[in-house]
């Protein structure tokens, strides 16, 4: 690929990743609590590791992932309507 290409194709998976993850844990595939295995994530969203790792922490940021050194990832406890108003303000703000 071509230098100037690589990195706009690595932010594209990496969004998609962000995307594709948010969904399926504001969709219930995952439940509050639950763990979130880097190696199933990407079979699942079609990736390799390194833009799920990215995710995560995007995730994090976000409020919907709890990251614990050496214990991996998990999803925040979060009552639903708390959840859409921040992504309500989110978009408003984006």
């Amino acid at each position: 690929m071509n230098g100037n290409i690589r990195p706009i194709f690595r932010r594209i998976v990496y969004i998609s990743a962000v995307d594709h993850l948010r969904s399926l844990i504001l969709t219930g595939r995952y439940a509050p609590g639950d763990r979130l295995g880097e190696v199933e994530l990407a079979q699942v969203m079609g990736v390799n590791r390194t833009p799920v790792r990215e995710a995560l922490r995007q995730l994090q940021v976000e409020g919907l992932v709890e990251l614990v050194a050496n214990k991996g990832a998990r999803i925040m406890d979060h009552p639903r309507a708390d959840l859409e108003t921040s992504f309500e303000l989110r978009a408003r703000i984006e």
